[in-house]
């Protein structure tokens, strides 16, 4: 973790005494009278169980916190600013209660310019963001829910709503499983043709050309979204390299209000 100039100046908070904190721990989102409540509707849309929705509504509010306490632009990672965005469509609750009696400022939510400057200005706002939730609360956010820049930013410019009522969703592989499955296949190949199979090792040989031609397609349209986003320092990092990461093309946001700033984040 970075030590960012944001997090240096920032102590760890007794939020047991922090009135600001207590006043965001103890807020419901759940409608109790409502048939779908809120964490419920969180779980559904994202496919979660509703326990990991509850940790990540946990986690939302921590992220308000940060943004209100933090002198510095924040940015959410991907499950906290999908219980973020949900939140934003309960507009009268969002704003009259949420933001108005509990945060008491707005904190806003917008979409990014573009470019390499806004992928590079979100890469270190989110950095930023896991300082001082560490800074603030002395320990390290949890993983699965914050991850690191690298992978915070590498897929979510390919994300789509799908109906899987009507499309099968199949997990792609790897570029080291690709790179994987070349190897056998080339492997494989040799040895059938030694042992006197030639067309066993034709099939293994096509079955090479195929692993290696999704692997430079995956590469190439990789590559194509970095430059598209602006995303070229992931690029020059290599980011791209061996595991298949897709920068992303998503929010970002200023937050307008109380002592610290607040955004969605976003590669493009």
């Amino acid at each position: 973790m970075s030590d960012s100039p944001e997090a240096k100046e920032l102590a760890i908070i007794d939020l047991a005494n922090d009135e600001l904190w207590q006043r965001i721990k103890a807020f419901d989102f759940d409608d109790a009278d409502a048939n779908l409540n809120f964490s419920d509707r969180l779980a559904r849309e994202n496919g979660w169980k509703p326990e990991f929705a509850a940790r990540v509504l946990e986690e939302y509010k921590r992220f308000v916190f940060i943004a209100i306490r933090a002198d510095h632009e924040v940015t959410p990672s991907d499950a906290v600013d999908q219980a973020w965005h949900l939140h934003l469509t309960y507009s009268e609750n969002y704003w009259k209660e949420f933001c108005e009696n509990v945060l008491g400022s707005p904190l806003h939510h917008g979409p990014t310019s573009g470019g390499q400057k806004e992928a590079q200005k979100y890469w270190d706002q989110y950095q930023s963001t896991l300082d001082s939730y560490e800074a603030i609360s002395g320990e390290p956010p949890p993983p699965d829910i914050w991850p690191t820049p690298r992978d915070r930013f590498a897929d979510v410019s390919a994300m789509r709503r799908v109906n899987t009522c009507r499309a099968w969703v199949i997990p792609k592989p790897s570029q080291q499983q690709l790179q994987i499955a070349k190897w056998i296949c080339l492997v494989a190949g040799v040895g059938v043709l030694l042992l006197g199979y030639p067309w066993v090792a034709v099939f293994a040989g096509a079955a090479w050309f195929l692993c290696a031609g999704i692997a430079a397609h995956e590469r190439s349209s990789a590559i194509n979204r970095a430059r598209n986003d602006g995303n070229y320092a992931m690029m020059a990092a290599g980011f791209l390299m061996m595991d298949g990461g897709r920068p992303e093309n998503h929010d970002g946001g200023d937050f307008t209000g109380g002592d610290g700033g607040g955004g969605c984040g976003g590669g493009g």
